[in-house]
């Protein structure tokens, strides 16, 4: 039981960027939603700098999202038939993604940073730190 509980927080933790997404609200192909733009004060340079990022970013990685999203939904296959031996063998694979997917989360923020000034950067910090804090 154990065992089960620790895969569904691994699996909603993956998970949380899009089920936090308010429906009809998602920005594809925007690093920042229009309200947050607004708020770091983004100009249009660094906005279109920030889109050309955040493309690049899912292009590099696509073949990454797409693996991850059939060992995802292979999981929640396997878990509403009962199959625990395909569970125990997705959980491994989900756990080096979700690894994989916060290094290149890491990078991508490192690479952000470079397009913002300081200013923005502590402010988007803060941000995230907020955001963190109501989940």
């Amino acid at each position: 039981m154990n065992r089960i509980l620790t895969i569904t927080a691994a699996l909603l933790m993956l998970a949380a960027p899009l089920i936090a997404q308010p429906a009809g609200r998602h920005h594809r192909g925007e690093a920042f939603s229009p309200r947050i733009a607004q708020r770091l004060h983004l100009t249009s340079e660094q906005t279109d700098q920030l889109r050309e990022m955040h493309r690049t970013f899912r292009q590099e990685n696509r073949q990454f999202f797409e693996s991850w999203r059939q060992d995802f939904h292979a999981f929640r296959d396997a878990k509403r038939n009962g199959d625990t031996a395909k569970m125990d063998e997705l959980k491994s694979r989900i756990d080096a993604e979700r690894e994989q997917f916060k290094q290149l989360r890491q990078a991508l923020d490192q690479r952000i940073a470079t397009v913002l000034t300081p200013e923005q950067v502590e402010e988007w910090r803060q941000m995230r730190a907020e955001r963190k804090g109501r989940r």
